[in-house]
């Protein structure tokens, strides 16, 4: 059995009939009436879950009909889900006899406050 990431496996569980495929996972799509399995569930390199239904539906309605929402697709970043970014350096401005006038923080992920 191969290893599955949260965001795999969470979404494995919205299918039915899940069964092991060569370069993935198939399952019957909840999009139309499905009496074999026609859909194909992948993960990307980058740990996206990639859908194809090969009776033609739309990855928006699979999605809907699975009771998934788009953004369940993605790996969650821990910034992400948190909403919270970490401060990973601190710039101070200076005038001439070397008093604060601002900060600059950078955080992570990557940007300027």
């Amino acid at each position: 059995m191969r290893h599955q990431n949260k965001t795999i496996s969470h979404v494995l569980g919205h299918f039915k009939k899940v069964e092991s495929a060569t370069d993935g996972w198939s399952a019957r799509c909840p999009a139309h009436e499905d009496r074999k399995n026609s859909l194909s569930i992948n993960e990307a390199d980058d740990g996206k879950v990639l859908l194809h239904c090969h009776a033609g539906c739309k990855i928006k309605a699979v999605v809907s009909a699975s009771g998934l929402k788009m953004s369940d697709l993605f790996k969650a970043s821990p910034h992400r889900a948190t909403g919270k970014s970490d401060i990973v350096a601190e710039y101070d401005y200076r005038d001439e006899e070397s008093n604060v006038l601002f900060q600059v923080c950078r955080l992570e992920p990557k940007s300027f406050r």
